[in-house]
Order: C-alpha cells, then sequence, then structure tokens
C-alpha cells in the first residue's frame, strides 16, 4: 500500500506546480506584447507616407523585378 501511496502523492505534486508556472509566463506575455507593439506601430506610418520607396530604398514599379 504504501508503494501506491507514493506515485499518487507524487503526482498530486506535479499538478500543483503545473497550476504554479502557468500564472507567472501569462502575466510576462502581455507585458512583452504591449512594448514590442507599440514600437512596431510607429515605423508602418512613415514608411505608408512614402510608398513609392521600397524597403530597401528601390523606387516601386521599376524593372527591378524584371532584371532579376
Amino acid at each position: 500500500m504504501s508503494i501506491s501511496a507514493i506515485p499518487s502523492s507524487g503526482s498530486a505534486v506535479s499538478s500543483a506546480s503545473v497550476v504554479q508556472t502557468a500564472p507567472p509566463p501569462a502575466a510576462e506575455a502581455p507585458k512583452q506584447l504591449d512594448k514590442p507593439a507599440e514600437r512596431v506601430a510607429p515605423p508602418p506610418a512613415p514608411a505608408a507616407t512614402t510608398p513609392s520607396v521600397n524597403t530597401s530604398g528601390q523606387k516601386i514599379g521599376t524593372t527591378i523585378s524584371t532584371s532579376a
């Protein structure tokens, strides 16, 4: 009987540790997402202002794609 009791208590401990581990990551996730989201938002605005210029600095509509 003592042998069967050991596994039972062991599984119970594992469940408890899993529950405690879940909350911390969830709290950190939102904070990290908020910071990157703010930084990513500003760049798109200026980029939209100059649609004729590509990310590489090349003008859109040229025959660059054809030569490539």
